[in-house]
């Protein structure tokens, strides 16, 4: 059986649309607030947290949307600090962001903003 090529072209189109549409299902995943959402707890929150000093505690924390702030105290059995961390929504979880590129944007909700941008 032979195809005509205005047939071929229109499967062809056919296929880059649903193709397309597929992409466009995975990168506008519904479920990534719902994630961020359900994630939203100290230790999802600092999760991603590595180096010489360990999160001995959570003061406070919160979340809104794709961000949140995390006010903890880490350190050592000899030394401790407490630190103010702003956070965005990844799809393998809460990872930190540097305050100074984002805290002077409008991308972080109000209340995030005020929380994790106006502290130590």
């Amino acid at each position: 059986m032979r195809i005509s090529g205005k047939v071929a072209v229109g499967i062809l189109a056919l296929a880059l649309v649903l193709t397309l549409v597929g992409i466009g299902a995975i990168l506008a995943n519904p479920n990534t607030q719902t994630d961020a959402q359900a994630a939203c707890t100290p230790t999802g929150l600092t999760k991603s947290w590595s180096g010489a000093f360990h999160v001995l505690s959570v003061q406070n924390f919160g979340c809104e949307g794709n961000w949140a702030y995390v006010w903890a105290t880490i350190g050592d059995s000899q030394h401790s600090v407490s630190v103010t961390e702003l956070e965005e929504w990844q799809p393998l979880g809460w990872l930190m962001v540097n305050r100074l590129t984002y805290c002077s944007t409008t991308i972080v909700p109000k209340k995030i903003r005020t929380l994790a941008c106006h502290s130590n």
